[in-house]
């Protein structure tokens, strides 16, 4: 496989892009990477955008084989369940042992550009919800 994915975006929309990384801060692996992925999300849909892919960044601690495995395919059908119910293709991504298990990820999506949201310029009375 590439090192890197093309992705088509629909025609008269805005590409926006995003990142965010965490360390664990729950015991199961797949309840984590499904935090990590729909806060990742959160970001796209903050903006207005419907998220289209995303590149995960993945990290383990060191252990032995099969735990650090297991983690691994673990922390990622969590995140890869949260993705398919966005509809946002999990493209690739990278993986490292560490001190302790993270999870990241960049996420593209597209926004008509009469309907993007941002948080600068809110006026009185004006709030943001979240």
């Amino acid at each position: 496989p590439d090192d890197a994915a093309v992705v088509a975006i629909p025609p008269g929309t805005m590409a926006v892009h995003t990142v965010d990384y965490f360390r664990s801060f729950v015991s199961d692996p797949f309840v984590f990477g499904k935090i990590a992925a729909v806060h990742a999300l959160g970001d796209c849909w903050g903006m207005g955008a419907e998220p289209i892919s995303a590149l995960a960044i993945a990290q383990v601690p060191f252990g032995l084989e099969e735990k650090v495995e297991e983690d691994l395919v673990q922390m990622m059908a969590g995140a890869t369940s949260a993705l398919a119910e966005a509809n946002c293709a999990l493209v690739g991504g990278h993986t490292c042992e560490g001190a302790e298990l993270a999870l990241g990820f960049a996420v593209n999506g597209a926004v008509k550009k009469a309907e993007i949201k941002s948080k600068g310029g809110l006026k009185p009375g004006q709030a943001i919800v979240l």
